[in-house]
């Protein structure tokens, strides 16, 4: 039985792709930062025998979920980062940093690296990223990653920025995953989907990069 770990759990795609996972025979741990909706996924994902309650907002819980994870699990087969949001206003966390950025981007980056170590050798593990065309006409500057706009905000600019920063960091993490029977994925934005609808949802990223 394969241990999938699915962030952004609790709605949309990444409750789907839990529910056919799990009705798949795997063993899937979801994370999400509302108590309602995470419960009424686990209600549903039967074959779910953890979750945890993590706010990417704040990265002490991030920090906390990595540990919890790497005492609970000495490997994990699927890290599917897939958390995410679209601020309508600027907010500057209590990191420091743009929300949008850090929820995003930075704390999937944390993550990843906490977790990193405990991806399967074999069978082969897999890192997933959600991904964005928006990342098409984000700009990525390293000067400014996580830092409020100061004289207006765009909520699509910010989010375009974020957008660009994933495909690198997968790419930067694929390297250690790299081999015979390891890699890493960049799948559609949940966009593309009706929010709370998971009828089509499913099809995508389950189905082709976790098997």
């Amino acid at each position: 039985m394969r241990t999938v770990v699915i962030t952004g759990a609790s709605s949309g795609i990444g409750r789907a792709a839990a529910v056919r996972l799990a009705a798949s025979g795997d063993r899937v741990v979801l994370v999400g930062r509302h108590p309602g909706r995470l419960r009424d996924a686990v209600a549903e994902v039967e074959a779910a025998p953890d979750h945890e309650l993590a706010d990417f907002a704040v990265l002490d819980q991030v920090r906390r979920l990595g540990a919890w994870r790497r005492g609970r699990y000495d490997r994990i087969d699927v890290l599917a980062n897939n958390a995410g949001l679209l601020a309508p206003r600027p907010r500057r966390t209590a990191d420091g940093h743009e929300l949008t950025m850090q929820v995003n981007h930075l704390a999937g980056y944390l993550l990843t690296h906490l977790l990193l170590d405990r991806l399967a050798d074999d069978p082969p593990g897999r890192l997933i990223t959600t991904a964005s065309l928006a990342e098409w006409w984000g700009r990525v500057r390293p000067d400014r990653v996580g830092r409020p706009r100061r004289r207006w905000y765009s909520r699509w600019l910010a989010y375009a920025e974020q957008a660009g920063q994933n495909p690198v960091h997968t790419a930067e993490a694929a390297p250690p995953l790299d081999g015979p029977r390891r890699g890493a994925d960049l799948l559609p934005n949940p966009a593309w989907f009706a929010p709370g609808s998971p009828a089509s949802a499913p099809a995508v990223w389950p189905a082709n990069c976790c098997r």
